[in-house]
């Protein structure tokens, strides 16, 4: 899903597993329910017919994707997450996986 948000060209995907947690749909691309032709029709012609929308979600996901999923902001949100885990461990503290919650970039 990264890869074809990054691509900057509309994305338009199904509601299944995940992919709602990456893909806002209107921002980034289409969320359509699977198995559903109909819903699928509709969101290509929206797509096509409305040059606004391509255009923005085409550079809104593109953007995101840099910004959000960059190797940068990976070993960001890693580092944070190994000094929590040191912090808990040098205070005796119990881990807290709540407060540890991963990252999007750790998770997707």
């Amino acid at each position: 899903m990264q890869e074809a948000l990054a691509t900057g060209i509309p994305t338009i995907a199904t509601t299944a597993g995940g992919t709602p947690e990456t893909l806002i749909d209107g921002k980034h691309g289409l969320l359509v329910e699977p198995d559903q032709p109909e819903q699928l029709s509709l969101a290509i012609r929206t797509l096509m017919g409305n040059p606004d929308l391509y255009s923005q979600v085409s550079l809104q996901a593109a953007a995101d994707v840099r910004e959000k999923r960059s190797f940068t902001s990976y070993i960001d949100d890693l580092e944070a997450l190994y000094l929590n885990i040191a912090t808990d461990h040098q205070s005796q503290q119990i881990l807290d996986l709540d407060r540890l919650s991963l990252p999007s970039t750790l998770t997707q």
